[in-house]
């Protein structure tokens, strides 16, 4: 997400580079590329002038600090003006005292049923709740049946219900059997429209009397840009929203929704959904955010999918080899190259780091082409375990390495990257032998441990 938007605001800060004094004729020519900027990205007007009026009071006569550059001391600016615009993080916590209720609504298409799903998961991982599933969804063909899909993937218990049911019995059903199955926490998927209607809003009315849930989240498509914060804000009269979740950011490279909602509705987005997996589900943090916007990455982000995506028995198992000086083999860059894959694959991870924040979807998805990590696990599962073991014999063996080759479907050139990409992780990790190694290994333990 961001991505467009982030290389259009990083060419306008850089035209400041030069100037000692920021003038009117400055700020004037600054703003109104910046509000292109953000009018492209679909960012609601309204929003787009309280950040540019703020933005333009705030700079106009600032003077460069000695040896600081203009263009990061306008970012700064605009980066603090942008926090305040996705407004304040709050925690998602649930009482621990009773049974929590949380709400689904929004339009059809939006993602709400994916998002109970992951929702489910989310907060049995990270609360330690025992989650209940229900869908008041009578209407959409098969809504049902996906959320109990969904129910059994994320580990949460599903309360069954029929089409041919009122939603409001679904739920008054849903609610009764939450002590009997032991649950802490129900999640209602309720049903979505092609737009907002009045009979969506009184059924979502009457469920919301019955519920009486502790969290009523409004689910948005982040590609609908602006026109998405406008439906939160029908729904918001209609309904008491808690707070906005965010879907299919990954797919939206321009971020309008994110800057609009919150300012709209004065609600705060308290989830985003990055990806196509259950698993793709983070928390909203302004200042994250906004660093992604000005292109400066999200390597919190990054940190969160590494601990969230980290098998630590296969750490352990890394960690003991190193401590016997044991040497670094195939199998050791195969765990590598598929924690990589876990965390989303090169483009993910790049999307994240600071140098790339920037840089266009496509051409990182190029990038991320060039550098896929699936042929290397071919040709290393392909290879025998005493092979894996002992890099030493495909290295040195052309006729192993042809039938490594046969047996996996890849070319030469495939596995002369994978020879190459051993070798310089082999040389790397004999760097670290000794005191450096040791020391690097045990802050790995300590993150893998729950350590800072």
């Amino acid at each position: 997400m961001f991505q467009a938007l982030s290389a259009k605001l990083s060419d306008v800060f850089q035209s400041f580079s030069g100037q000692r004094t920021i003038t009117q004729a400055v700020i004037d020519q600054g703003v109104k590329t910046i509000r292109r900027a953000l009018l492209e990205a679909d960012v609601a007007t309204e929003v787009i002038d309280t950040l540019t009026a703020r933005f333009a009071k705030e700079a106009l006569g600032q003077t460069i600090t000695k040896g600081a550059k203009p263009a990061d001391m306008l970012a700064k600016l605009f980066y603090d003006n942008l926090v305040d615009v996705l407004g304040k993080h709050q925690n998602f916590t649930l009482s621990k005292k009773k049974t929590n209720v949380i709400m689904l609504v929004g339009l059809q298409g939006a993602g709400k049923t994916t998002f109970a799903g992951r929702l489910a998961q989310w907060l049995r991982k990270n609360d330690s709740r025992r989650v209940m599933l229900v869908s008041a969804d009578v209407y959409r063909p098969a809504a049902i049946q996906q959320l109990s899909i969904l129910a059994e993937k994320s580990g949460a218990i599903f309360h069954p219900s029929k089409t041919q049911q009122d939603p409001r019995d679904i739920v008054r059903e849903a609610l009764h059997a939450l002590q009997s199955e032991s649950c802490d926490t129900l999640i209602i998927d309720t049903a979505g429209r092609t737009h907002v209607d009045s009979s969506m809003m009184q059924e979502c009315q009457d469920l919301a009397n019955i519920a009486k849930p502790d969290e009523t989240l409004f689910v948005l498509d982040s590609m609908t840009g602006q026109d998405a914060a406008h439906i939160a804000q029908s729904f918001s009269n209609h309904c008491e929203l808690t707070g906005a979740v965010l879907t299919k950011t990954d797919s939206d490279t321009r971020g309008g929704a994110a800057l609009s909602v919150q300012q709209i509705t004065k609600k705060p987005i308290k989830f985003i959904t990055t990806g196509e997996k259950l698993e793709d589900i983070d928390t909203f943090e302004p200042e994250r955010i906004a660093q992604q916007i000005l292109g400066m990455g999200d390597v919190v982000g990054l940190i969160k999918k590494l601990e969230a995506s980290a098998d630590p028995r296969k750490a352990e198992r890394m960690m003991a080899k190193f401590k016997k000086n044991q040497a670094f083999d195939f199998e050791d860059l195969r765990d590598q190259l598929q924690q990589m894959q876990a965390m989303g694959g090169m483009e993910s991870i790049m999307s994240k780091l600071p140098m790339f924040g920037a840089i266009p979807q496509q051409k990182l998805q190029d990038i991320a082409d060039q550098s896929s990590n699936k042929p290397m696990i071919d040709l290393i599962n392909s290879m025998t375990p005493q092979e894996r073991r002992q890099p030493i014999l495909v290295i040195n063996k052309p006729s192993r390495r042809d039938r490594i080759i046969r047996g996996s479907g890849r070319s030469t050139k495939e596995m002369q990257l994978l020879i190459k990409q051993y070798q310089r992780m082999q040389k790397m990790m004999q760097k670290f032998r000794g005191k450096k190694m040791q020391g690097m290994m045990g802050k790995m333990q300590d993150m893998f441990r729950g350590g800072n």
